[in-house]
């Protein structure tokens, strides 16, 4: 990352031709160093954060063995809605910080498990978004504008362990009943009144500054962290968490509570 244009202007890229790994990050590169760039047909793990503008992305399916790819800061022409990723190798996919507003075309990339689209400007998740994307196990999609995710669209993400859609506009009630064994689920900062995830066994459940108000269904076999702080809730009954033996962590601040029934906790023996 610290090589300056300059320098890459001089690189003899051919004789780079056995080259696994590249960081150009921070320099804009341009049309000159694109047609050097894509004689590295080896390359699996590509760095190119804040470098690429106003170039179609097409010139990635010059890359059929990458592994890793970082296009963060990517400066789009005006259509974003043909964006298509086609390394069937590639495991790792970030492009944080993009102005993007529709979802990355990935479904030749059946071996992807880890996508990071945050702080972007995504406003619709798709049931068909992730349909052939089976083996993703973190994806991370917070700080964008979505206010619709489509029923099923997370249902084929098998191996799914954590989902981050903090920061989003997610209004009214949020559902995901999939059976599935996913970890984590972050949704801080939305504002979600209701929401139905009784059939996932989580482990850490994060809805800070929210308007949920009341205790979610949760299965109590698995879950282990639940954070409510800044919600709408008034009342804790006594089934709220009734069960719960494996709750470590369990955060409430800032509630509207008016009832808690004096059994609610009887059963938290592990609580920190």
């Amino acid at each position: 990352t610290n090589l300056s244009i300059e320098f890459v202007h001089k690189l003899n890229f051919s004789l780079l031709i056995r080259l696994r790994t590249l960081d150009i990050s921070f320099i804009k590169i341009d049309t000159d160093i694109l047609k050097k760039l894509i004689q590295l047909k080896n390359l699996e793990n590509l760095y190119m954060i804040n470098s690429i503008s106003n170039f179609s992305l097409k010139f990635l399916d010059s890359f059929d063995k990458l592994k890793i790819l970082d296009i963060s800061g990517y400066e789009s022409l005006v259509d974003y809605e043909h964006i298509t990723v086609s390394s069937r190798n590639l495991v790792e996919f970030r492009m944080l910080n993009s102005n993007l507003t529709n979802m990355i075309d990935l479904f030749r990339c059946t071996l992807i498990s880890q996508i990071d689209l945050s702080n972007n400007k995504l406003i619709f998740i798709s049931r068909n978004d992730f349909y052939f994307n089976t083996l993703i196990i973190n994806l991370d999609l917070s700080q964008n504008n979505i206010s619709t995710i489509e029923k099923g669209s997370f249902d084929s993400l098998i191996y799914l362990s954590l989902v981050n859609l903090s920061y989003n506009k997610l209004v009214g009630s949020f559902e995901h009943s999939s059976d599935v064994k996913l970890n984590t689920i972050v949704l801080d900062f939305n504002e979600i009144d209701s929401i139905n995830i009784e059939n996932i066994r989580m482990k850490n459940f994060y809805m800070k500054d929210n308007k949920l108000s009341q205790i979610p269904i949760f299965d109590k076999l698995y879950i282990r962290h639940i954070t409510l702080d800044n919600n709408n809730i008034k009342k804790i009954q006594s089934s709220s968490f009734d069960d719960f033996r494996n709750l470590v962590i369990l955060t409430l601040s800032n509630n509207q509570l008016e009832f808690i029934d004096s059994n609610s906790f009887l059963d938290l023996r592990w609580l920190s």
